[in-house]
């Protein structure tokens, strides 16, 4: 790079170079790992933070095109009436469906600056007019437990979609709302579960593993580095049930692993 950068014959855009060509190199290495750009790191932040930018909506891209599967309660998409299910089709009164719609380029157009606007021509189920709203950004508080209640009279249920900066001290609430409520067991929803931070899945074992060694590294010489134990009068002895499915991965899997 230094030499291209010095001696080739045309200007170029090392930066740019960069980005295009580490991806390449690690894929070589193995699937999980993989380069964040600068322009990305921001938003991987914010969303283990539970907090951003934008308009409050969780949105999935089905035959290219926005489909809205959450509106955050209390966010400005609700304020102005978005309802889940509605499909985006137009962003700032230009058309936006088709292959133009990724999920970084949809995030580029609806997240933004607390305070800015956006102009969203959203197509709702049943109908064929497209209705115009006009939202005015705000922060997000995104939340990692999704849910918390009781299955039935004893067996409490906590879904935790990601592990961030949050997640801790939500699931000492959650549990101490279960246990308000009579539980006795517990069944922990990871399903779809991407991970997150390592060290606040960790913190969360904590609160339902008995004392010794939660997780450990080692390297490819044997050397093991200790991430976490149990040593204090939190653990539980409660039965659990944990969920899991294909989707969950990285310090989700920990948890799960760590926790059998």
């Amino acid at each position: 790079l230094r030499i291209i950068d010095d001696q080739y014959v045309d200007s170029v855009n090392i930066d740019d170079l960069v980005d295009k060509a580490i991806p390449q190199i690690l894929a070589q290495l193995d699937p999980h790992s993989t380069y964040i750009s600068a322009e990305d790191v921001q938003k991987v932040n914010s969303e283990l933070k539970g907090s951003f930018s934008g308009v409050g909506i969780e949105f999935t891209i089905q035959r290219d095109t926005i489909n809205v599967g959450n509106v955050i309660k209390g966010g400005p998409a609700e304020k102005m009436g978005l309802l889940a299910g509605d499909k985006i089709v137009e962003v700032d009164g230009k058309p936006f469906v088709g292959q133009v719609v990724t999920d970084t380029e949809a995030r580029r157009r609806l997240m933004g600056p607390k305070g800015t606007k956006v102009e969203v021509g959203v197509v709702r189920y049943g109908t064929k007019a497209v209705k115009r709203f006009t939202i005015t950004r705000a922060d997000i508080v995104t939340p990692s437990i999704a849910a918390t209640y009781m299955l039935n009279d004893s067996t409490g249920y906590i879904r935790i979609k990601s592990f961030g900066q949050k997640t801790y001290m939500e699931m000492l609430a959650s549990l101490a709302s279960l246990s308000q409520q009579g539980f006795s067991s517990l069944i922990i929803d990871l399903r779809d579960n991407g991970g997150g931070i390592l060290d606040d899945a960790i913190t969360c074992i904590d609160l339902l593993a008995p004392e010794g060694t939660l997780a450990y590294a080692e390297d490819k010489n044997g050397t093991q580095t200790l991430l976490g134990s149990s040593d204090d009068d939190t653990q539980t002895t409660l039965p659990i049930v944990c969920l899991v499915n294909g989707n969950t991965a990285s310090a989700a899997e920990l948890f799960a692993s760590s926790l059998r």
